[in-house]
């Protein structure tokens, strides 16, 4: 092995000073008959994105569910299960986990009707 010190100045590589010189012509390009020879057909399909229908589907179902929780209540019988007290976190006794439950089904059941609008999507478009 050598050590660094025992190199002399005179002996480290020369760096370049000037940039090769690059090419300023043109690359050939084909003629119209080469590429009608070469060419294919193409089609192109746009396939739908699943996790964005899955993910509005979802988010539109937490909405709806919370909604109809909200809209469908009766305050007597929210107002004796908030009495009892007995839920982990507040937010869950009587009208809270009521509209809770509601979002997460609403939720679960946009997700699968997000999913299902998905495959419907992607099969119309392999159709044409």
């Amino acid at each position: 092995m050598v050590d660094e010190r025992d190199v002399p100045e005179s002996e480290e590589p020369e760096l370049p000073t000037e940039a090769p010189e690059l090419s300023t012509e043109a690359p050939e390009l084909p003629t119209e008959e080469q590429l009608e020879r070469v060419a294919e057909d193409a089609t192109v399909r746009r396939a739908p994105k699943i996790g964005a229908f899955i993910t509005a589907g979802a988010l539109l179902g937490l909405v709806i569910g919370f909604l109809l929780a909200v809209l469908f209540a009766r305050a007597d019988e929210a107002t004796l299960a908030a009495d009892a007290g007995q839920a982990f976190i507040s937010a869950f006794e009587g009208e809270g986990a009521i509209r809770f439950l509601s979002a997460v089904a609403g939720g679960c059941l946009g997700a699968l009707l997000g999913a299902a609008a998905a495959v419907w999507a992607d099969h119309r478009s392999r159709r044409r």
